[in-house]
């Protein structure tokens, strides 16, 4: 008549007090009463008792259906260590009956008896209804929480949890929020892929507060959460609510982000499942019917293979074109891009000068912001004083704190925008020459993703191909800029400002 004892605790804080030994001991003695020897002794440690999915529970299951085990009994302290799930209580049950293996409870007077089996439903039920009771508050109380505009889970890379009962009770980490901002603004761009920013990221080590690195998956559900703009959502238990915690970016950055994940913007990253041999593949698209062409090898008769592109709509084909032919056609028209010296020394000069000029307004703003945060703090530093003084009482006080956050917020929103990045304006100055100067063979000596991200600069709603060759197309405002100027006259305003200049 061995016998096996089954212990269990929901929360760590739960597994250093005596619950689990005081458990363990109870059950032993239950055994020793009984003239059971306990064979074995499982114990779970933190793990609730919602599902049957518990390591050590499994691990007592398979022990027990071990015929060389002989095990008769399992003792529990209580059926609540056991089960809070009926139908896992059954399913369990009836699992052990299988193999001659009968459920003890110290606490309640359980068997295979009528009046046992009564009492073992009456006590499983309970358990099950105290669960269920025991979430629905849960639920309530992230509810109200939610409608606060506090965030009822653990807080996400970039934010740290803030233990207080009012106000926000998340804040940013200092640590992960700026490169969390960083991910969305490089991703906004349209320019890099996710896999591209998730390098830069690794780069820079983003990792969770494990010290794990950012998954893919990870920095999806990072792209996609409106709580780093300042929302807090649930979608299942309604529309989202404005958050009271400080946001990491913008709203109009995050809708960016989402339109380029929906699928909504034009972007300069490379197709998924795009073919290297096919660079123009979804690019270019059928002046007939607007379909974009696909690429693909063709065999001849005699087994050898030619690549096309063609176009896509079985019920046109009015594009079936060798790919030189089409990249050919391509390239001459890049040619037709290029810009002649003047204007670059033109543009080059304009570029200093701006950047220049944002430079110095940059290291304006700059001043300004510090100075600001500086006496929001001496603010505060007041605020601390007059309430251990006894000037302020406490509601003023929080009021006061409230009113600061924001400002302090606000200042620090505008100390990031005014803190211009360290860039190589004359190493951009170089590729844009190259650029402009050279297009096609720019386009010619680059990777798949770059003559995509190329192509997507040249002709940002991309080009289209009929029986003519290229139909009009849409360049950028950049190149129609360049190709408008001529002689001495240019689109640039006059440095006086856009208004004629009136007598004194």
């Amino acid at each position: 008549m061995n016998a096996v004892v089954y212990c269990r605790v929901s929360t760590k804080e739960q597994v250093s007090n005596l619950s689990l030994s005081t458990q363990q001991s109870r059950c032993v003695d239950f055994c020793t009463q009984n003239n059971w020897p306990v064979v074995h002794i499982f114990r779970d440690e933190g793990e609730s008792a919602k599902s049957v999915d518990r390591p050590h529970f499994q691990q007592m299951l398979t022990f027990c259906k071990t015929k060389k085990n002989g095990i008769s009994y399992v003792v529990v302290n209580d059926m609540s260590r056991f089960s809070r799930q009926m139908d896992d209580l059954i399913s369990v049950l009836a699992e052990l009956k299988s193999v001659g293996v009968r459920l003890r409870s110290v606490m309640e007077n359980v068997d295979e008896t009528s009046a046992g089996k009564l009492m073992r439903n009456i006590h499983g039920a309970f358990n099950q209804f105290d669960n269920d009771r025991k979430a629905e508050r849960t639920v309530q109380g992230m509810q109200k929480s939610i409608s606060m505009g506090r965030f009822p889970f653990g807080a996400p890379i970039g934010y740290l949890n803030l233990y207080n009962k009012t106000g926000p009770n998340v804040m940013p980490d200092p640590e992960r929020a700026p490169l969390v901002r960083k991910a969305f603004e490089l991703f906004a761009t349209g320019a890099e892929s996710k896999l591209n920013v998730l390098r830069t990221l690794h780069r820079l080590g983003l990792t969770t507060r494990k010290g794990a690195k950012v998954t893919p998956q990870t920095l999806d559900r990072i792209l996609r959460n409106p709580l780093y703009a300042g929302w807090v959502s649930v979608s299942k238990w309604g529309p989202r609510v404005r958050g009271s915690h400080e946001p990491l970016v913008s709203m109009e950055l995050w809708q960016q982000v989402q339109d380029i994940l929906d699928g909504k913007r034009v972007t300069a990253t490379s197709h998924q499942r795009n073919n290297p041999d096919f660079p123009l593949r979804v690019f270019v698209r059928c002046e007939a019917c607007d379909t974009p062409l696909t690429g693909s090898w063709s065999t001849s008769k005699t087994g050898k293979k030619y690549p096309y592109y063609c176009c896509r709509n079985t019920k046109c084909r009015a594009v079936n074109i060798r790919r030189e032919k089409l990249e050919t056609e391509f390239a001459e028209l890049l040619d037709k891009l290029s810009s002649e010296a003047q204007y670059l020394r033109l543009f080059n000069a304009i570029v200093r000068d701006f950047w220049k000029g944002r430079q110095e307004d940059s290291q304006k703003m700059l001043r300004i912001a510090k100075g600001k945060l500086s006496e929001l703090q001496f603010r505060k530093d007041q605020l601390v004083d007059f309430l251990m003084a006894g000037k302020i009482d406490q509601s003023t006080y929080d009021e006061q704190v409230e009113r600061w956050r924001s400002e302090v917020a606000e200042a620090e929103s505008e100390l990031h925008k005014a803190d211009l990045e360290c860039i190589d304006v004359e190493a951009i100055l170089e590729f844009t020459r190259r650029l402009l100067e050279q297009p096609r063979r720019l386009w010619e000596g680059s990777t798949l993703e770059q003559k995509q991200r190329l192509q997507s600069v040249f002709f940002p709603e991309g080009t289209l191909y009929g029986k003519a060759g290229f139909g009009t197309h849409l360049t950028s405002s950049f190149f129609s800029m360049l190709r408008e100027s001529s002689g001495e006259k240019t689109s640039l305003a006059s440095p006086t400002g856009f208004e004629p200049v009136l007598p004194p």
